[in-house]
C-alpha cells in the first residue's frame, strides 16, 4: 500500500504442458536386457580369450573390437530409447547383427535377430509414437 493506493503485482505463469510418458513395455525391457547381456557376455569371452590366448581360433584383438562395438551401439540404442526413435532403435538392432557377423558371433546374431522381431510388437511401436 502506498499513499493509501494498492499497488498491483503482476505475476506471469506459464504453462507446463503436462505430456504423460507411457511407462516402457515389458517388450522394450526385454530387448534392453537382451542387449546388455550380450554386452557383458562379449567381454566375458574377452576376458577368457586374453587369458588362453584365443576362443574358438578368435585372437583376442578381434573380439574386444566387437566387444567396443558392442558397448557403442548399447549406447546408442539406450539414446534411441531415449529420444523415442525407432527407426534408431530398429537401425542399431540390425547394426549389432552386422558387427557379429566378421567373428561369427552366433550369440550376437540371434539376440539380434529376436530383438529386432520383437520391436514390431504393438506396444514398442506404441510406445515409440507417443
Amino acid at each position: 500500500m502506498t499513499n493509501g493506493h494498492f499497488k498491483t503485482v503482476n505475476i506471469m505463469k506459464t504453462k507446463i504442458q503436462n505430456k504423460t510418458i507411457m511407462k516402457k513395455p515389458i517388450q522394450l525391457r526385454t530387448i534392453f536386457i537382451l542387449n546388455l547381456i550380450l554386452v557383458i557376455i562379449c567381454y566375458i569371452f574377452f576376458g577368457v580369450a586374453s587369458s588362453k590366448g584365443s576362443v574358438g581360433g578368435l585372437k583376442p584383438t578381434a573380439i574386444l573390437y566387437t566387444t567396443i562395438s558392442y558397448s557403442a551401439l548399447f549406447i546408442a540404442l539406450i539414446a534411441a530409447i531415449k529420444k523415442f526413435n525407432l527407426l534408431a532403435f530398429r537401425t542399431v538392432i540390425a547394426l549389432v547383427f552386422l558387427v557379429s557377423i566378421p567373428t561369427t558371433a552366433i550369440i550376437g546374431m540371434v539376440i539380434a535377430i529376436i530383438s529386432l522381431v520383437i520391436s514390431f510388437h504393438n506396444k514398442i511401436v506404441s510406445y515409440f509414437n507417443q
